[in-house]
């Protein structure tokens, strides 16, 4: 019988950026002959993953990062493994290879990124960020919510204008720290940097 609340060893901290990822609720349906592939998205991140299958035919992924390590069991399902569960990560590489399997394999979830006094919440609706959160101690309000107003082309076209400004942000950024490295006072630099951290965190989704 597969564990639904998966453990996680934490190995270390990450002081100054996002402390860790929870995926509240996470709904998986991966065919079995695609389940190479599920497991390629980790390996090309340079992450060791082991495959273990139990006596009930259900499927084991144990994967592990250089901060901690996750175990994904998946039901078997005739021609297809089911996930249902929830789990914290606390890996970078990690994090980024989950993002990137839950969009490919249009998946269901809720996920929190935790940072320093805020939370930004995603929820994937098969694959698509359909709503983006932030939560802090005193407030929740609502940054993005995708309404199917001109159908696919209108998700197309956000989705474009996202890509051109996560790219105008990173420019920024790269900009800031050479001006950072020679500047005697940082306070502002660091200040700006902080938003367009921030506002990168939102668009990153």
């Amino acid at each position: 019988m597969c564990n639904k609340r998966v453990p996680f060893h934490r190995m270390g901290d990450d002081m100054g950026q996002r402390i860790s990822t929870n995926y509240i609720k996470v709904l998986l349906e991966i065919k079995a002959d695609k389940m190479e592939r599920f497991i390629q998205i980790f390996r090309q991140n340079n992450l060791d993953i082991k495959a273990k299958f139990l006596d009930n035919g259900h499927l084991e992924l144990k994967i592990l990062g250089q901060r901690g390590q996750i175990s994904l069991c998946f039901e078997r399902k005739k021609d297809r493994f089911e996930f249902d569960g929830s789990y914290q990560i606390f890996d970078g590489k990690l994090a980024d290879s989950m993002r990137r399997a839950l969009k490919e394999f249009k998946g269901d979830a809720i996920v929190h990124w935790l940072y320093h006094g805020f939370t930004m919440i995603y929820y994937y609706e098969n694959g698509t960020v359909v709503k983006i959160a932030e939560k802090s101690q005193k407030s929740e309000r609502i940054l993005y919510k995708y309404t199917n107003f001109n159908g696919q082309l209108e998700w197309v076209w956000r989705n474009r204008d996202a890509e051109k400004e996560i790219d105008k942000i990173k420019g920024q950024i790269n900009n800031l720290l050479d001006l950072r490295n020679t500047c005697p006072d940082a306070r502002k630099i660091d200040q700006r940097l902080k938003e367009l951290s921030h506002q990168l965190f939102i668009l990153e989704a």
